[in-house]
């Protein structure tokens, strides 16, 4: 998000109603008059960025009641350096809501770094955790629906393997059985 800022100061004219100022005096004149010139700026405003919100630093949940289905898509083969897309629709099917939802790829498998991650829907990369997406809350019975869009920069058959987690603790589907999801994609030249 770019939030406006309106300059802290603007002047009209700057007129010399004195001439008979000492040499010193209209330095020091010159001097502040190019400080406040240059602080607020010749532009009518200025844009400053405002900084992404913080990860949360989440404290341990029982996951017990957090339970999620899930569902993806994606193309098994493509170029190399040629977006592709990976679906995923994910459902909390418990009886809680889950507060920090994640994406975890393998560290074995270097998703993250065998692909350049252009989107991935609202989630980001969570640099305090290797290869997970912070995708925020997801309420009892929501789904959220998102793609994933990456380019390979190599080619080579790679087996990509994730978990979806409450932070860094593995969520189970319905069956009981936590799970590790996985997609085979082959990357041509």
């Amino acid at each position: 998000m770019v939030q406006r800022v309106q300059p802290a100061c603007a002047f009209d004219s700057l007129h010399d109603t004195s001439r008979s100022l000492r040499i010193d005096k209209s330095i020091v004149a010159a001097i502040a008059v190019g400080l406040l010139v240059n602080a607020c700026g010749s532009s009518p405003a200025a844009v400053v960025p405002t900084p992404s919100p913080a990860l949360p630093s989440p404290s341990p949940t029982d996951t017990k009641n957090m339970v999620i289905a899930i569902a993806s898509t994606f193309v098994q083969t493509v170029p190399v350096a040629v977006s592709t897309n990976f679906d995923l629709d994910i459902e909390d099917v418990g009886t809680v809501d889950i507060p920090n939802l994640y994406l975890t790829f393998d560290a074995g498998d270097l998703f993250m770094a065998k692909y350049t991650i252009e989107s991935a829907g609202p989630c980001r990369v969570d640099a305090a955790v290797t290869g997970a997406l912070a995708c925020g809350r997801l309420a009892k019975g929501a789904h959220l629906v998102f793609t994933i869009k990456g380019t390979p920069k190599n080619t080579g058959t790679f087996v990509i393997k994730f978990h979806v987690n409450q932070y860094k603790t593995h969520l189970y589907e319905a069956d009981g059985t936590q799970y590790v999801y996985s997609w085979t994609q082959t990357v041509t030249a």
